[in-house]
């Protein structure tokens, strides 16, 4: 149900593992622990997207590596998820 974002997730794991050097499959294994590759996800604590990501968890690694955040909703964004959770 998911494949229309398939693209843009596999794109996003290489870019993302490759600069943190992280093994992609061990990116891709944690997705599909926390989501099942549903990017619109949510916890039931309030985490949300791919890597089940809190939204004060976000914002505060974003501000630690000067990653642009514009609040929950940038969570439900697969490239965005990704870039913040690995």
């Amino acid at each position: 149900p998911h494949r229309s974002k398939a693209y843009k997730i596999t794109q996003a794991i290489l870019k993302e593992s490759g600069q943190y050097n992280f093994d992609p499959i061990f990116v891709a294994a944690v997705i599909k622990t926390e989501s099942s590759y549903n990017h619109l996800a949510l916890g039931g604590v309030g985490e949300i997207g791919l890597m089940q990501i809190r939204p004060e968890t976000a914002a505060w690694i974003a501000k630690k590596y000067s990653i642009p955040f514009q609040g929950p909703s940038d969570l439900k964004d697969p490239a965005q998820n990704i870039r913040i959770g690995v």
